[in-house]
């Protein structure tokens, strides 16, 4: 009996223990423009960079005007959440999201899709437990010294990724292929 027990218990928390988190701070990676074309683009180097799995946990934050075009492009299991359209709304609306014991305790990886300042707090504390995150930034996006400092790996998608088709292209960027 005690084993039948163990074994439950066992496939509870198997159950429980989900492979990544992945926290995406999408007005980041798309340089400010959030447009669904660009969005799209995004997600599909996302993807082909960084493994996604079913058992992922993937949270997004925008503000609210950028909510729609940023939000049905990713997969429907994903937690969209809209904030207000002001400075580091989204970047605390993440952070806010999962509490860091909750990370060390449910997560293998996190990845953290920004580059922003603000994360670094959290990333040194993943790091000192051995769970160095990954950080995912788009090229020409700025990468703050003390995230990237304690994150086991940077991942950069392509500069079109990031600016799509529908953006022009910004003055001394690489063009398109």
């Amino acid at each position: 009996m005690r084993s039948k027990q163990k074994l439950i218990r066992h496939r509870v928390a198997a159950r429980q223990s989900l492979d990544t988190l992945h926290l995406i701070d999408v007005e980041n990676l798309c340089h400010g423009t959030v447009r669904a074309p660009r969005c799209a683009n995004l997600w599909g180097h996302y993807r082909r960079q960084v493994p996604v799995g079913p058992r992922d946990h993937i949270v997004v934050a925008a503000s609210t005007p950028n909510a729609a075009a940023a939000f049905f492009v990713f997969p429907t299991n994903t937690r969209r959440i809209a904030v207000p359209a002001r400075p580091d709304a989204a970047d605390l609306a993440l952070l806010a999201a999962v509490e860091p014991d909750t990370m060390i305790r449910r997560y293998r990886r996190v990845v953290i899709a920004s580059g922003d300042h603000l994360f670094a707090d959290l990333a040194e504390c993943l790091h000192a437990v051995g769970k160095a995150p990954i950080q995912v930034v788009s090229d020409g996006t700025g990468v703050s010294a003390g995230l990237y400092r304690h994150c086991a790996e940077l991942v950069r998608l392509p500069w079109e990724s990031a600016r799509g088709s529908d953006a022009p292209a910004l003055a001394g960027s690489p063009t398109p292929r």
